[in-house]
């Protein structure tokens, strides 16, 4: 420890003025946090700025007794592995994790929010900011002599990553959408992705100091996490939301698809045919709405051909999936759009077909909260929203800790993650809207009660 603490302070005096820059970078992030109305535009400066300043600055500071060749000066002295990565740790904890923490904090003060009442959303926040931002930016620097080799080496990977990305995507034909309504989900996937080759490349590199073995055993086990996770999300997306929630008095609710009720929706290309197809979700329990997430359907007909959509987000141009109110008959009806495969089509060609399917979706109730003029109230899922009267107009302000707070397009609020939000160094997320008629604004909460799982299928189906 004494050993860590001394390397620790060396490097704290060796950085000084890059520790001062970093510290000065996150009270502008805070800063235009907390005025946001009177810095519009300086949030996402200072947001970019911030992993600019932080990369160069643990690539220097893990360069300072670098990992590469056997000629550096650590080496010649007692110097212990364990030691000189604690230091390390405690230099990133210290002038980055630190200095972030406490401007996040400052900005849920100034937003009328306790921090301490969210402690174990900034614990998740800030291990998943570890292990996504700066643990690479660790990686990189363990490999490469000095910061310019380490730039070069960056872009090098992003140009492979591109490549990658390029050719996977050409091999895949007859779908135009990702197969993901999960979010969060996928978010952790590609983290997990991300986080797996890191630590080889650490873990070789820290104990046998061999780049090229490290490198190419971070590439290979890259590639093997991108094969074993490609229905991660889902997989994982599915099997928490149902142990969270679960049937919940749903048993009887059913999907069914209209087989009459399939037809052309737009213009073919050379790859896939877009098909229209009509569901419905009946027998919902009293006073539920339906929210359908994912959904796979496998066309068949009589010889055996097949063709399966896999598992595709919801996507309707025939009917609202954003909670429309159920008929009479407590059934809920929408469009799915399906990119066909145009080989598949030309094969089956005018042939009664069966199709077979599975959906995952959600039963939400419905609570709506009226906001006062000019107050301040606490709303349901968590954050507050605030209306102001101004220059004749009516304006609502919402924020929310760690949460999406409403849809981008409307004031509707959805569950979203059963983890805290990851994808900004920022602990609110904000909304705001303009009146556009006269009366009350609302706040319009669907609260989870069921996440269900149907199958069901339809004869007699003929393409368009």
């Amino acid at each position: 420890m004494k050993q860590a603490l001394h390397i620790f302070r060396k490097d704290a005096r060796r950085f000084r003025y890059e520790i001062a820059v970093s510290v000065v970078f996150t009270a502008a992030f805070a800063c235009a946090q907390i005025f946001a109305g009177l810095l519009p535009n300086v949030l996402h400066w200072a947001m970019s700025g911030l992993v600019v300043i932080w990369w160069p600055l643990i690539c220097l500071l893990m360069q300072e007794e670098s990992l590469i060749g056997d000629r550096q000066f650590w080496i010649t002295r007692p110097y212990s592995r364990a030691g000189l990565l604690a230091a390390k740790a405690l230099f990133i904890v210290t002038f980055i994790s630190v200095p972030l923490l406490l401007a996040q904090s400052a900005i849920l003060v100034a937003a009328g929010f306790q921090p301490f009442a969210y402690l174990p959303s900034f614990l998740w926040v800030h291990v998943v900011f570890f292990a996504s931002i700066l643990l690479p930016a660790v990686a990189l620097a363990s490999v490469t002599r000095n910061l310019g080799q380490a730039v070069l080496t960056f872009f090098g990977i992003v140009a492979a990553l591109i490549v990658v990305g390029l050719v996977a995507g050409n091999s895949v034909s007859g779908t135009r959408y990702t197969a993901s309504a999960f979010v969060w989900a996928d978010t952790l996937t590609s983290e997990v992705s991300l986080i797996g080759p890191v630590l080889v490349i650490l873990i070789l590199q820290w104990t046998m100091r061999k780049r090229w073995l490290a490198l190419t055993a971070g590439a290979a086990s890259f590639l093997l996490v991108e094969l074993l996770t490609g229905n991660l999300d889902t997989a994982l997306g599915t099997g928490v939301q149902a142990r969270m929630f679960g049937d919940r008095g749903a048993g009887q609710t059913a999907v069914i698809m209209n087989g009459y009720d399939v037809g052309r929706d737009g213009l073919a290309d050379r790859k896939t045919i877009p098909v229209m197809a009509g569901f419905r979700v009946v027998d919902m329990p009293a006073g539920l709405l339906a929210k359908p997430e994912i959904i796979e359907l496998t066309f068949e007909d009589s010889r055996g051909e097949r063709w399966s959509s896999g598992w595709i987000s919801v996507m309707s141009s025939g009917a609202d999936v954003y909670q429309r109110d159920p008929d009479s008959d407590r059934a809920f009806a929408w469009s799915q759009n399906i990119w066909l495969d145009r080989q598949f089509a030309r094969r089956v060609g005018s042939s009664l077909l069966t199709v077979h399917g599975s959906v995952w979706l959600m039963l939400n109730a419905r609570r709506i909260m009226n906001l006062p003029d000019n107050r301040r109230t606490l709303v349901p899922g968590g954050g507050a929203c605030t209306v102001h009267n101004a220059h004749n107009a009516r304006f609502l302000d919402c924020a929310s800790p760690f949460h999406d707070t409403f849809s981008a397009t409307n004031g509707f609020a959805f569950w979203d993650s059963p983890v805290p939000e990851t994808f900004s160094l920022s602990p609110l997320s904000w909304f705001s809207t303009r009146a556009v008629r006269l009366g009350n604004f609302a706040c319009v909460y669907y609260e989870p009660r069921a996440y269900i799982h149907r199958y069901f299928s339809a004869t007699n189906v003929r393409l368009p």
